[in-house]
């Protein structure tokens, strides 16, 4: 009826009974309070005003059912099909008395393809270096199939094709590559090989990955996947190189005509330092297309084990925990020092020579007081400064209790009084434009970062601080106001010249190693927090030349995406 298919009527009230009881009560009051009247009414009278009250009382009592109406209702809409169609340069070439784009416009104009049109919906754009609606606007110098697909996933966005057809002779040479551009596409794709059947040898990188934080002396993988076409029982050498040097390459054999394979090269760095990897197949005289056979990858490599200083006047799980996770880690020499005299075999001092200090990649500070801060300070101040050093604090009893000195402006966020310490259990919430910074990535995606922050294990204290440096970045917000204050800080950092300094005003962050226990993982969360607070501390990207950083952490569909460079000498 009209296109509305499938109509019920339900009732959602979890009582039908004491609703349809109400209904004859009322029903029967009505009747008794009109049936005799003080004064007297006319009949016709009496029947208006009983009717207006059944009417009254059938109404209440149809919302008290909360009623329900649900339909089916089908639409209709033809199937849309969007043809690509490559129209470069490579298009022109004669195979067996024919130009590939003549085989193209052929197809186009079968008898098949009219019956197509007459059953869908069909898009026809053309693409080389763009992609265009018109013949005459293509770019064809070059061919970007991944960039058009791309752009025409962006487009249809809203309204995807059913179905995506590619014409094509397959010889993408700019842009992304088409395997991974396709690989999130909601449409399937046919595609449709114009190039006769006797195609050239052909090979090419899709993608080329590795980690970008290596370790000298320790072993990595470096992932390369292979496109190749024409290409049976031949021998394919892969290379990685650092600049011009070749420091590793296997040969592997090709089985089949076309397809894709997967490479696995093993790399292990010597030095550490910025470098830049190159995965390279070498080209070939025969070969149709050698402009996609490299691709680059930059990497950084630390020193196989970072010194890492963790400085407590009062030891507490807080220590014990993550002492453990650094010397589990097998990547750091660990110093524990406690500036106390009862202090027995952990009994140290806070080095007091500026080169001493600069021999730790890494200081945390445990629970400092107000004193003991500024104490510090001037040699942290250096540390930062000059060797661009890595400062983590973590705030508890000791620093909240007492009167606060700022210790020369070294932390992200300080409290205004010194009664600042609470012992209140609340969580953590991380701020919106800090979703993806190392020390507060969680998860996989936004969602899952702001889920895994809800449930783990909560803090049981905070310090209030209440103020924030301007140079002070907030990572991360108490869940609740805590006492008489609102939105407070629980996690942030700093930069001082080359240095960083991240600081956690919440505590304890050791509960979060048992949330990984009842699933096998390990330290679960805490790994990874410390992994990732840890890592963007002691990598030192301000000490490169030249820099290239996005405006912003996070971008939003439909931002502009605006990037800075800065050169230094």
């Amino acid at each position: 009826m009209l296109g509305y298919e499938d109509i019920r009527f339900d009732f959602l009230t979890g009582q039908p009974w004491l609703v349809v009881l109400a209904l004859l009560v009322l029903l029967g009051l009505s009747f008794v309070l009109y049936r005799r009247t003080n004064p007297p009414l006319p009949m016709w009278l009496k029947i208006a005003l009983g009717a207006l009250r059944v009417l009254a009382i059938v109404g209440i009592v149809i919302a008290l059912s909360e009623p329900v109406v649900s339909y089916e209702r089908t639409f209709e809409r033809p199937r849309k099909v969007t043809v690509l169609m490559d129209h470069s340069e490579s298009m022109n070439k004669q195979e067996a008395g024919l130009s590939r784009r003549a085989r193209a416009d052929s197809l186009l104009s079968t008898a098949m393809f009219e019956q197509l049109g007459s059953q869908a919906e069909v898009t026809t754009l053309f693409f080389g270096g763009n992609l265009t609606p018109s013949r005459s606007e293509v770019q064809p110098d070059r061919t970007a199939l991944g960039d058009a697909i791309q752009s025409r996933e962006r487009e249809e966005l809203g309204a995807p094709a059913d179905y995506w057809l590619v014409v094509s002779d397959g010889r993408s040479n700019s842009g992304r590559e088409p395997v991974v551009a396709a690989r999130g596409l909601q449409s399937p794709v046919y595609a449709i090989d114009v190039a006769g059947g006797s195609g050239s040898f052909d090979v090419g990188l899709v993608e080329a990955d590795c980690s970008s934080i290596l370790f000298a002396g320790q072993p990595t993988e470096v992932k390369a996947t292979l496109t190749f076409s024409q290409a049976r029982d031949s021998v394919i050498t892969v290379q990685l190189r650092d600049s011009a040097r070749v420091i590793m390459q296997k040969d592997i054999r090709l089985d089949q005509e076309s397809g894709l394979a997967d490479v696995v090269l093993d790399y292990t760095p010597s030095q550490p330092g910025q470098q830049i990897l190159t995965v390279s197949v070498p080209a070939r005289e025969a070969e149709e297309n050698s402009g996609n056979n490299s691709q680059s990858l930059a990497v950084k490599v630390l020193k196989s084990r970072l010194n890492v200083l963790i400085v407590s006047h009062a030891p507490d799980y807080e220590v014990g925990f993550l002492r453990r996770f650094l010397r589990q880690a097998d990547k750091y020499e660990v110093k524990l020092a406690v500036p106390e005299p009862n202090a027995g075999n952990l009994a140290g001092s806070f080095p007091d020579q500026q080169a001493e200090l600069n021999r730790f990649d890494l200081v945390v500070l445990h629970d400092p007081s107000a004193p003991e801060l500024a104490r510090y300070s001037n040699l942290l101040t250096s540390y930062l400064q000059d060797r661009g050093g890595a400062l983590l604090v973590m705030m508890g009893r000791r620093f909240g209790d007492r009167p606060v000195d700022r210790g020369g402006d070294l932390l992200p966020f300080t409290p205004s009084r010194g009664d600042a310490f609470r012992a209140i259990e609340y969580h953590g919430v991380p701020a919106e434009g800090q979703l993806f910074h190392p020390a507060v990535r969680l998860g996989e995606n936004q969602t899952a970062i702001r889920e895994t922050w809800a449930q783990v294990p909560p803090f049981a204290s905070a310090v209030i601080c209440d103020q924030i440096d301007p140079n002070g970045v907030v990572l991360a917000y108490a869940s609740a106001p805590l006492d008489r204050h609102g939105r407070v800080p629980v996690l942030g950092y700093k930069r001082i010249g080359p240095g960083k300094v991240i600081a956690a005003a919440g505590l304890p962050l050791w509960r979060w190693g048992f949330s990984g226990v009842a699933t096998g993982t390990g330290d679960g969360i805490y790994a990874d927090f410390m992994e990732g607070t840890i890592s963007w501390l002691t990598v030192r990207d301000d000490f490169d030349p030249v820099q290239v950083k996005p405006t912003k952490e996070v971008y939003r569909r439909g931002d502009e995406v605006v990037f800075e460079g800065h050169a230094y000498d």
